[in-house]
């Protein structure tokens, strides 16, 4: 299945562009056999949608990290935070009984970005003596020890 992506749609502003990587980060591990390094998930989906070196190699002016790498790592992140990924071995991504059935599309995955940014915004809202971060780490752990409705 090759296609090529479109670099940026209408709709994804520069600081949610990450979100388009949600459905292929799964396709590249359930490709991988469940579980795969950064690397390896970066040189497949590179390769099966025909990315250009130029959005490969593209890097943050401030900070010189590659944006392609930096934006897969978010999308992993929320991955994880939906049940998607499991978060076990660093440096390894591995996929959930969730994630292996999971096909997401571009709404899909803009729906799970808008619900989080929802749940950590109640966070704040509360003002609980506890951190936003304590609390995103309580909310990750409950959803891989639960099992998905």
């Amino acid at each position: 299945m090759e296609q090529t992506v479109t670099l940026m749609s209408k709709k994804t502003s520069r600081k949610t562009e990450f979100v388009k990587w949600f459905g292929p980060v799964l396709d590249a591990l359930r490709a991988l056999g469940g579980s795969g390094k950064p690397r390896e998930i970066t040189k497949w989906i590179g390769e099966k949608m025909n990315l250009p070196d130029k959005v490969l190699n593209e890097r943050y002016e401030k900070s010189g990290v590659l944006k392609f790498q930096n934006q897969l790592a978010w999308a992993r992140q929320y991955l994880v935070w939906e049940g998607f990924l499991g978060s076990s071995k660093h440096g390894v991504w591995t996929l959930t009984d969730k994630g292996w059935n999971a096909h997401l599309n571009e709404k899909q995955a803009h729906d799970i970005f808008i619900r989080w940014v929802r749940t950590f915004q109640e966070l704040r809202n509360k003002k609980e003596n506890v951190s936003v971060d304590k609390k995103a780490e309580e909310v990750a752990q409950t959803q891989e020890t639960v099992e998905p409705e």
